[in-house]
């Protein structure tokens, strides 16, 4: 039997819209009793942090070494979304890296044996490694938002604007589509032996949807009025 797993995106801590706090609990209890834990980006929201980006980078990294000293036994692994691949956060990464045994982190996706992990902000056409870096840190991403953009956000998912927006915008079929042709300019398509793939961005769930022989799963966002689950996965055994 392989190593247990599993795999969450998308809580938007920092942000008020966020209902990770729900959800802390047994995202803890299943790291202490995994062997890998995969972080799929936009974890921490920067764009719309309810405090100095600078200073959520610091709280930001302090959650996440807590975390990962609390369960020394469990490898984490930190990928980065278009909502968290800020400057400040990536040189806490770098750190945390150095000094923790076992966390590591990665731009892009993580391979293992048949799976690969990602954020999955690639589905604009022709999306490369370095498009994608470029189109992440735009200044403006990361620019103090004002109360009144604040407001405006908060009501709109109050009301539950956003809940239909992912279904019409990002039909399935086209979002794996899209994400497999990624992993193929990647290097990382089923011709390699990719099987499944994880991924986040869409704030949708997904479990064992196939397409090509590959098998897709997202867990969805914590975000008030989405569904979202803890991705559980068996790693492959070493050949």
């Amino acid at each position: 039997m392989g190593q247990a797993g599993c795999f969450v995106s998308d809580l938007h801590l920092l942000t008020a819209r966020s209902s990770a706090a729900r959800y802390i609990g047994a995202i803890r209890t299943a790291a202490a009793r995994s062997q890998v834990f995969v972080f799929g980006g936009d974890v921490f929201d920067f764009r719309w942090a309810r405090m100095p980006v600078a200073h959520a980078a610091e709280h930001a990294a302090g959650w996440l070494r807590e975390l990962a000293e609390t369960c020394p036994l469990c490898q984490f692994h930190y990928l980065l979304g278009n909502h968290d691949h800020y400057e400040a956060f990536i040189d806490r990464l770098i750190e945390l890296d150095r000094d923790i045994p076992n966390l590591t982190w990665d731009h892009h996706f993580l391979r293992s044996g048949s799976k690969v992990f990602l954020h999955g902000d690639v589905l604009g056409r022709g999306v490369t490694a370095e498009s994608l870096v470029e189109r992440r840190t735009r200044p403006h991403h990361y620019r103090a938002r004002e109360a009144w953009e604040h407001q405006v956000y908060d009501l709109a998912v109050f009301a539950g604007l956003h809940r239909p927006i992912p279904y019409f915008v990002h039909p399935t079929r086209v979002v794996v589509r899209k994400v497999l042709r990624y992993l193929r300019r990647a290097g990382q398509g089923p011709e390699t032996g990719v099987r499944d793939v994880y991924f986040g961005h869409i704030h949708r769930v997904l479990s064992n949807y196939r397409y090509q022989n590959v098998r897709f799963h997202s867990g969805g966002a914590t975000i008030h009025g989405v569904r979202f689950h803890i991705v559980e996965f068996e790693m492959d055994e070493p050949e």
